[in-house]
């Protein structure tokens, strides 16, 4: 929904920015109320964005929703962001601790049945038992969609997001479902395969037409010729998937492209169709394309200066521009600023770029001595990729030797990704 309040609200970030301050004083005056805290927390989850001065970590998060759980232990809307991130961050048995806990209440909101089947899946000693079949097979759909949307950052080895992900995409879409819930389906199971390191089977899935194209592209699993037809026909269309392109382009030093579509970006300007979000994300991509152009030059300084003048509360999900920041920084020393902005909750459905962020994450937290977040990070990109296509090997086993596991036995593709 964030793009449709953009494009309607033309102060969008000023309103955020007064929620986010609204709530902070209402938790901070009643400290002891477990509302006061929940509601802080799930505006946060709900409408963050990179504004590094106001975002919330997903542990700050879970502790704020802990908090309220000390407060009450029988406040049932704060265990369910918390099963969430219990188990992107904990894993299965801090998140299963806390569905037990919950369901004990006999919790009435609409989340409880989706909570049941997580604590179910996670009880589970095979994803694949007749059993648990027959349950996926008949439980509410709202109830698999909400254990899939707990579960897609859980990074345990037997993928169960992923086994959720196919049946809402396949045997649990309803004969009924619109065009639209269908796309929306298969675009969830693309972002899952890809979170999870399946990039070709991802590529298969999500065809051309969304920014997760860009991100496969980038790791190599779109031929070169296929991206450059796909970017090229982007050239034409709206500053929305325009901007996605960038990033390519720039590792391909196509600087002529870059500066197509800082013309067509331009021209969409004084576009009298133009929506208050088209023109705010035209505006955000036109920044960025000079920032590209200087890359591609390999002008690490003017790019440097670019991109940190983007401003990224108008494009919350162009990671890889943060990213390649993130890069530049460390390249130069800036060490301790690269580490906060790689740090950043990364708030859409899920990305490829999540785990590239971990690794990257890992290498400046190595240069800079703190081998606790180095090896959290590495231990993300070891888990999540465990069974990645050979494509991502080698960053696996550079994410496994950072992390002190053993090394896999499994051989790369020749070609390593550039992500």
């Amino acid at each position: 929904l964030w793009p449709l309040y953009v494009s309607q609200d033309t102060a969008y970030d000023s309103h955020v920015r007064r929620l986010f301050a609204t709530l902070q004083t209402t938790r901070d005056r009643y400290r002891e109320d477990p509302e006061t805290w929940e509601a802080l927390v799930d505006a946060h989850y709900h409408w963050d964005n990179p504004d590094a001065r106001t975002r919330m970590s997903d542990l700050q998060m879970l502790q704020g929703l802990q908090r309220a759980i000390s407060l009450d232990s029988s406040f049932t809307p704060a265990y369910v962001h918390t099963v969430e991130f219990e188990a992107t961050l904990h894993g299965t048995d801090s998140a299963l601790h806390y569905a037990r806990a919950y369901l004990k209440l006999d919790p009435r909101d609409e989340q409880a049945p989706g909570i049941a089947l997580v604590a179910k899946l996670l009880e589970a000693k095979q994803i694949n038992s007749p059993d648990l079949k027959r349950q996926l097979d008949t439980v509410p759909l709202h109830a698999l969609e909400t254990a899939w949307q707990m579960l897609r950052r859980l990074p345990d080895s037997r993928e169960t997001a992923l086994h959720l992900a196919r049946l809402l995409a396949g045997p649990r879409l309803p004969e009924t479902a619109s065009q639209t819930d269908s796309i929306v389906a298969r675009q969830q199971l693309a972002a899952q395969l890809s979170w999870r390191g399946h990039g070709h089977q991802a590529a298969a899935v999500a065809g051309g037409g969304s920014r997760l194209f860009s991100d496969l592209a980038r790791l190599g699993f779109i031929p070169r010729d296929s991206a450059a037809r796909v970017f090229a026909g982007w050239l034409e269309g709206a500053p929305g998937r325009l901007k996605y392109a960038l990033p390519w382009w720039a590792t391909e030093g196509d600087t002529a492209s870059l500066r197509t579509a800082g013309d067509r970006l331009n021209a969409h300007l004084s576009d009298k169709r133009a929506t208050i979000g088209s023109v705010r994300t035209a505006n955000y991509a036109i920044a960025a394309a000079i920032a590209y152009q200087a890359l591609a030059r390999r002008d690490t300084a003017a790019a440097l200066a670019s991109f940190l003048a983007l401003p990224d509360s108008l494009c919350a999900d162009c990671f890889h521009d943060r990213l390649v920041r993130s890069r530049l920084q460390a390249s130069r020393g800036q060490l301790r600023e690269a580490f906060e902005a790689l740090g950043e909750r990364l708030p859409v459905l899920l990305t490829s770029t999540e785990i590239v962020f971990a690794l990257e994450r890992g290498r400046v937290a190595q240069r800079l001595g703190n081998t606790e977040e180095a090896t959290k990070a590495y231990t993300l990109v070891a888990q999540a990729w465990l069974n990645a296509d050979p494509e991502l090997l080698p960053m696996v086993e550079e994410a496994r030797k950072g992390a002190g596991l053993p090394s896999e036995k499994r051989v790369a593709a020749g070609k390593r990704a550039n992500p």
